[in-house]
This record gives structure tokens, sequence and C-alpha cells, in this order.
């Protein structure tokens, strides 16, 4: 029923059928739910086939609101994140940071209506792998207006609830500027983006929709984090054979003597998914019983190897006594289970050899690149390693010769160094000098020559050097391998470790083959001159996040306009455009600036019973009695609620409104989506008990046609009645 003052009342003669206990209290639950739907502004909602709460006869299939019941709410009221829907009241929901959650969920979300827009913030960590996914939610069901005397087969319609809306999904940084976009499914399907979080920080999550119906689309929105990007490292010697070296492993240098030195090239490799930090100053280091006898002649170039990346240093060993000499390597990094990556390398030390009477001996010392030692000897029959080359660079190595015996040393070779190398990449730039070597060794005395490597493919190159003496320390030519590793140097002029050719493929605007972070960009936006919207502004930026940026929106601070109109921006359209703008504010949003606000946090316009006295400073906001009925009540027995008091007061119920969703009762239409406001009770409002309600068994033919089965009938009263008048301070 519809009291007089407008509380919910419960019929005394129904108590015993609210004590039913079944369902927790459904009857009871889903009664008091109903009615409470009709203060809210509901109406009726036909025909009665159990899936909405607001249908006129009670049912207990279902608890509480259903579909069109909460979609009608989410028109008059919004959704539960309200009000988010700017740039500026974007609402927290959470951090996927690493430290954070791995999953952020948005549910009982909806675009209430036409234009509307919802903003969402998180932070995210630098690096991290986010992805945001928009799922629309609806199912489908009849709908149509409660009979009336004066329309008594309103009909129905199917509402697709799921594909009410085309949904979009839009990436923002903190600032406002577009990450991503996703619009490629159509309605009713899901959305998805994937970015690459550039920093750590805030990023905003906007949904919105490209159709225009005024009607709301719910959705759930989910915000996940990717795994936590990793590094490993891995570590590789390159000596006589490649070694892989686990942490706590052994490199062996082999014999060495105590005059000469013994060098290999060593790489860290990172096979992990996250960038591997080399933390340690300097980068390698080494410590233990002999550190003094093995020393990092050159240290990486990099602290920072990125997925899939190679960084390399080279050890050498020149023992200061024979015997075992050992000491530890140290790589410290972030490496989450190899973070103190340590290895033992060894060598034997062993007396100079004596010079053989009378005979020449010859020795062979790569001198470049300058090593700590100052010079590397390379033993006959070994490997002399070059740094790591990029293809299109070149390396170039001196190798010195001398003579250790006490004779002349001659080059009896034709070439006297001959370099076999096919397609390696390795050639002779010059000959040494053809004249003898003085035997003992004179100090800075030595023949030269040097290799160029200038490879021209991918990959471990090698070549074989040989070089014919009279020396009785070897048999045969003195020969020795040099090796090189050659990896593709990228191309990345914007630095973000994508190679440009294929960096291209997604951000070349202009289609001159050149990354758009790399292409001329005079104003700084980050977009080339050539795909400038706005030349000399930022392209990028939407101050009022209304998805118009700035350069193209006449009124860029102003979310709901990106044109004037007749009342200029920030302004509501009106037909005197009389509204002023505080200049102390206005708190609580009723259009009554705080200096001359009479309620403060209220509204100081609302008058609820229309007696011309504010609802703030009145005693009894009761609506006028119906003065035809002698109780006071509304009389909806006659079949036709106009009679003061009733449901349609200050309501145009048959208006024929393409979508009355939730507004002010006007809903006995053939409509297109009368979401939740369907019928508005006409001639069954105090006809809905005779208090037989122990079984259910009312009569109630004609509640949503004819043929209704039996069933308990529902209080109808409507309370979005009222025309509410906002008066506008000029």
């Amino acid at each position: 029923s519809y009291p007089n003052n407008g509380d919910m009342v419960l019929d005394t003669d129904n108590l015993q059928s609210f004590r039913n206990s079944n369902n927790n209290y459904r009857r009871f639950r889903n009664v008091v739910a109903h009615e409470a739907g009709h203060g809210l502004g509901l109406d009726h909602v036909c025909p009665d086939v159990n899936t909405k709460l607001m249908e006129p006869a009670l049912n207990t299939n279902f608890d509480g609101p259903q579909e069109d019941d909460i979609r009608a709410l989410a028109f008059l009221y919004g959704d539960v994140y309200e009000s988010n829907n700017t740039l500026f009241t974007a609402i927290p929901i959470g951090s996927v940071a690493f430290d954070g959650a791995e999953e952020l969920l948005v549910a009982d979300a909806a675009i209430e209506r036409a234009g509307a827009s919802d903003f969402y913030k998180f932070s995210a960590s630098a690096g991290a792998q986010v992805t945001v996914d928009l799922f629309p939610v609806g199912t489908s069901y009849q709908q149509g207006a409660q009979p009336t005397t004066n329309n008594p087969n309103p009909g129905t319609n199917i509402v697709n609830a799921l594909s009410i809306h085309d949904l979009r999904l839009r990436v923002l940084n903190g600032a406002g500027s577009l990450i991503d976009l996703a619009n490629a499914a159509p309605a009713g399907g899901d959305e998805s983006v994937t970015f690459t979080a550039p920093a750590d920080g805030t990023y905003v999550v906007r949904v919105d929709a490209v159709t225009n119906t005024d009607a709301p689309q719910r959705y759930e929105m989910l915000v996940s984090r990717g795994a936590t990007p990793e590094p490993e490292i891995r570590l590789t010697a390159h000596g006589a054979t490649t070694q892989n070296i686990e942490s706590g492993d052994t490199y062996n240098f082999g014999n060495v003597t105590t005059d000469a030195n013994r060098h290999t090239f060593f790489s860290i490799n990172n096979d992990g998914a996250g960038d591997l930090n080399l933390t340690g100053n300097p980068i390698v280091t080494i410590g233990g019983l002999h550190p003094q006898d093995f020393v990092v002649n050159v240290q990486p170039l990099d602290d920072a190897v990125a997925p899939g990346g190679t960084v390399s240093f080279n050890i050498g060993f020149s023992p200061s006594a024979t015997g075992t000499r050992q000491a530890f390597v140290f790589i410290n990094n972030d490496d989450q289970d190899e973070s103190n990556f340590a290895f033992i390398v060894t060598g034997n030390g062993t007396t100079a050899s004596a010079p053989s009477t009378g005979a020449a001996e010859i020795r062979v010392f790569q001198v470049t690149p300058s090593f700590v030692f100052g010079k590397v000897e390379v033993t006959d029959g070994g490997f002399s390693d070059f740094p790591e080359t990029f293809l299109g660079e070149e390396q170039a190595i001196f190798y010195f010769i001398e003579n250790h015996g006490d004779a002349d040393l001659l080059l009896t070779g034709n070439p006297l160094v001959n370099v076999v190398g096919g397609a390696s990449g390795f050639s002779l730039v010059a000959q040494p000098a053809p004249q003898p070597i003085p035997a003992g060794n004179p100090e800075n005395f030595a023949r030269f020559f040097r290799v160029r490597f200038d490879p021209n493919s991918t990959g471990t190159k090698t070549a074989r050097v040989f070089i014919e003496t009279n020396a009785n320390n070897t048999v045969g030519a003195f020969d020795f391998t040099l090796r090189g590793v050659v990896s593709e140097q990228i191309e990345d002029c914007n630095g973000n470790g994508i190679d440009d050719a294929d960096d291209v493929a997604v951000e070349d605007c202009n289609g001159n083959g050149i990354p758009d972070a790399c292409d001329i960009d005079s104003d700084g936006d980050g977009v080339p001159d050539d795909c400038d919207l706005c030349d000399g502004e930022d392209d990028n930026a939407d101050s009022d996040g209304d998805g118009v940026v700035d350069c193209l929106d006449a009124c860029p601070v102003d979310p709901a306009k990106t044109e004037p109109g007749n009342c200029g921006c920030n302004n509501e359209e009106t037909a005197d455009c009389g509204i002023e703008v505080c200049p102390d504010g206005d708190d609580d949003a009723d259009g009554v600036c705080n200096s001359d606000d009479l309620c403060p946090g209220e509204d100081d316009l609302l008058d609820f019973d229309n007696d011309g006295i504010f609802d703030c400073m009145d005693d009894d906001i009761t609506p006028e009695e119906n003065e035809g009925d002698p109780n006071g009540e509304a009389d909806d027995d006659t079949g036709n609620d106009n009679d003061g008091g009733n449901d349609n007061t200050g309501g145009n119920d048959n208006t024929g409104d393409a979508d009355n969703t939730g507004d002010n009762g006007n809903d006995n239409t053939n409509d297109d989506d009368n979401t939740g406001n369907n019928g508005n009770d006409n001639g069954n409002q105090n006809n809905e008990d005779d208090g037989n309600d122990d079984n259910d068994n009312v009569a109630a033919d004609g509640i949503c046609g004819t043929g209704a089965a039996p069933v308990m009938l529902m209080a109808g009263a409507c309370m979005w009645g009222g025309s509410r008048q906002r008066r506008r301070r000029r």
C-alpha cells in the first residue's frame, strides 16, 4: 500500500508468512526489497515470469534484486563507484606493483547512460606487464509495462542486457596521456589491453561507450599483473673448449710458466625475462688464496644485461710461484637465487724453461686490446680470443714475436705469417719485418704483425695462424687459433630494447621506416611532425579527461563539453544560461554558493511536498493528502492513478519515450528499454492482498495480463512521482 507518510507498511496479517525461515527468510527479504525498490523510484515490471524482483507478484525462486532491477537502480543512482566520471575523481582500486596484488577485480560496475565515463586508478611497478580485461555483463529477458485500465495490453520486448552498449577501454598514465586503447569487439564482446609499465607510478583506466543508447550497461573489469620478470645469470668460459660455469664450479687455466701468462674470455649471459643488474664495484672481483696471480684484464662494458643479452670480461693467469695457484671470482648481481655468483679459478705454475744452447725459441704474445699484464702469451696450439664484436664493426689485434733462445730466430715461411680462415672475417693487415730476431730477448725488441677481424655474419668465427721458424721449441710451424664471437647489434634509437625494425611495425605512423619515438618531433609531444594533429602543442594532453585532446577541444577543462555552446564552457546548457560560478565554492553541489547556503551538506532547493518550503527547513515534507478520499489515501481501485496522491503525481506514464529507464515513473509505453520501471500499477495498487496469504493463493488475474497464476501480490507504491525543479541563481 501507499500510506500517507510514505513509509513502508508490513501487513500484520502476513506475519506468519514472513516468519517462514526457508532460504534464510527469503519471503520476508524479497518483500522488503521489492517495497524498497518502490521507495527508490521503481514501478512494477511485467511479464510475471520470475525474472525480476519488481514483478507485481512475490516469488522466492531467486534472492534479491535481479538484472533488470540492478540496471534500473544504476540508471537512477549510478553504480557503487560513483562519482568517478573524471580523471580527477578516479576511484583507487589497489596496486599491481611487484609487492602488491596480482589481480584487482572491479565488480558490479555500470555505464549508467549515454555519454557516461568511469575512471579507475591503480599503481604498478616499472617493467611490470599489466593486462586490463573488460567484460560486459548481462542476460536476456522479457520486459514490459504492467497493464492498466487505459492500456490493458501494453506488450513486452526482449532486452539483451549484455549488448546495450559497445564498451571502449583506455589505459592512461597518471597525467591522462593515452598509453593504449581497445575497442575491437562489438557490443557484448570483451575488450583487453596489455602494456608494460614504463615507470613506477599511477595508471588510470577509462571505460566508456561508443554507442549512444540511454540505458545502463553493466560490466566487470580485471586488472592483472603478469609474472614478475626475473633475470637468470649464466656464465660461459671461452677457453680451449667452451665451458658453462655454475656458481661454485672451477675453471682451470692449466700449466703456465712463472715468466708467462694465459688469459680467457668469459661471457655473462641473461637467460631470464628481466634485466640482469651487475651490482659489484668493480663488477668482477678476485679474492681467495692467490688473488695476485689472477687479474681481471677487461671488465664488462655494461652493468645491466637485457634479457637474451651478453657482456664479456677477461681474466689472465700469471703464476707468481710454482705449484697449484687458486682464487675466487665474484660477480654480484640481482638474480633471485644466484645473487652472490662465485666460481673458482685455478692453474699450475711451472718453472720457466731454459733456452737450448745454440737454438732459437719462439714465443708469441697478444698485445691488444690493452691488458693489465701488458701482453698475454699465446701458446703453440692454443687460442687467441678477440673481444665480442658486433656485426658491422671490426677489431684489430697486434701480435709480437719474441726470441727467448740464444740463437737468432729466423722467420722462414712464405708468407712469413699465414692466416687461413676462409670467410671467417679474419685477415692479416701487415706482415712482420723479415730480418732475424736477435737472441736473448733484447728489451723492447720483437717483430710484430696485425690481424683484423671484420665478420659479415653472426656466430663464433675461427681462423688458424701459422708461423714457420728455425726455433727448436716447436714441431713444425708455430700455430694457434684465432676466435671471435659475433653478435648482431640492434638499432634501438629510442632505447626501449626493441630493434627499430620490429618497433617500426607498430610505431611508424607516417610509414617512413623510422620509429615514431626517433622521428622528427619539433614540439616534443611524442608524435612525429608528419602525424601531428596539433602543431606546436601536445597531441596527448587531455586536461578534462573527456577523450578529446586539448588542441581540438574548445572547452579543454570542461569534461562535459567540447564546444562552448550558447552558455560557454563550464556551464550547463540552459535557456537563460543563468549559472553563477560561486567564488567561494559549492561544497554540497546543490547550486547554492557556500556563503548563501542555508543547509550546508544538504540540498537547499529540494521541496519534496511542493509546499514552497525547502525540505531542510520543513518539519513536515509529507505530500498533500487526497481530498477526494476521506481516509487521506490514494484511491487506486478506480483503475486510474491520476486522482491525486497517487503513483503518477507529476509523472507522465504514457509518453511513448524510447527509453524511460527510471524516468519519473514514465513507463506505461511500448518502450525500447524500460529498465526496471515498466508499469505504474494503475488499478492494482490497493487490491494486492485479500488476507489469504498463508499458501500464496491470492487471486491475481490481470496483474500482468490474463492467465496469471495465483500468487502473493506486492504493494505497488511508486514514489518516483513529483517533478523536482532546480532554481538557478543569477
